[in-house]
């Protein structure tokens, strides 16, 4: 038996010399061979050594009511810029779709524009245009772009059509109709060549006419209640004689121009106003 207990002694004494070989050379305490079998030999003290050297390290319990003490750490907290190890950064990219949704705007009448600055001309033998201003809600529409301009009997003495198109956000059509009035004429002279009588004298306008009209008072201004008025139904003629007048008073004499269209007169402007005294 002691023989067995002697060979165990020295395999445990070679495995101590080979863990000082393998601790990098630090000394363990070699214990002499009698030290090592009085050890075996005697149970109790070598329990209550170690127990001793088990109590010389601090415990589990005790490291962790020692770390509790620490700040701690937030697992979830990555610091900003600053990569954790082991940890693959992956890099997302999205792309952005730009859908342009172009406007619609609903068609507008035209008849709900207003449109401005057509005026009344005066025969010339051409094609007579206008330059209507046509405006919706105060801003002010392009020919061409937002509306189109024709024209209906433009061009002779009477009435003539403009005609609207709207065009683009515009729709419908708008007319509005204009007067083409004859040429004027003129008065050439006013005699007395006989007893309350005035002689008018005035220059022909046979074009697009069918005669004249001829006024005459004792007010300058032609006022209603002192004024009278004569047609001369023929373009030809280019003089009157006007009778039965207030001797010594003074007279103002006017004329224009007139032409008869499915029944209506078209006048041209009054000529200018001569004065004359009746002497005789």
């Amino acid at each position: 038996m002691k023989k067995y207990i002697a060979m165990i002694l020295i395999f445990v004494f070679l495995c101590m010399s080979c863990s000082i070989v393998a601790y990098g050379g630090n000394e363990y305490p070699i214990l002499p061979i009698n030290d090592i079998i009085s050890s075996q030999s005697n149970p109790s003290e070598e329990d209550a050594s170690s127990e001793q050297g088990s109590s010389s390290e601090p415990s589990s319990t005790s490291k962790a009511e020692d770390d509790s003490s620490l700040p701690e750490v937030n697992s979830d907290y990555v610091t900003p810029d600053v990569p954790l190890d082991n940890t693959t950064t992956t890099a997302t990219t999205t792309t952005t779709t730009t859908t342009t949704i172009k406007k619609t705007t609903a068609a507008v009448s035209i008849k709900k524009c207003s449109v401005t600055n057509i005026k009344n001309k005066t025969y010339t033998g051409k094609a007579l245009k206008q330059s209507p201003v046509v405006k919706y809600k105060g801003t002010a529409l392009k020919k061409g772009r937002d509306y189109t301009v024709t024209y209906k009997n433009n061009k002779k003495v009477g009435t003539a059509t403009v005609i609207i198109k709207g065009k683009g956000n515009y729709t419908g059509t708008v007319k509005k109709t204009f007067k083409i009035n004859p040429k004027k004429t003129s008065l050439k002279k006013l005699t007395n060549p006989k007893s309350k009588q005035i002689k008018v004298l005035w220059k022909a306008q046979k074009t697009q006419t069918t005669g004249y009209q001829i006024q005459y008072s004792t007010s300058a201004s032609f006022k209603k209640s002192a004024t009278k008025t004569l047609y001369i139904k023929s373009n030809k003629k280019t003089s009157t004689v006007i009778k039965k007048l207030k001797k010594n008073k003074k007279y103002y004499v006017r004329i224009r121009t007139y032409k008869k269209v499915s029944g209506k007169k078209y006048y041209s402007s009054w000529s200018k106003a001569k004065t004359i005294k009746i002497t005789k």
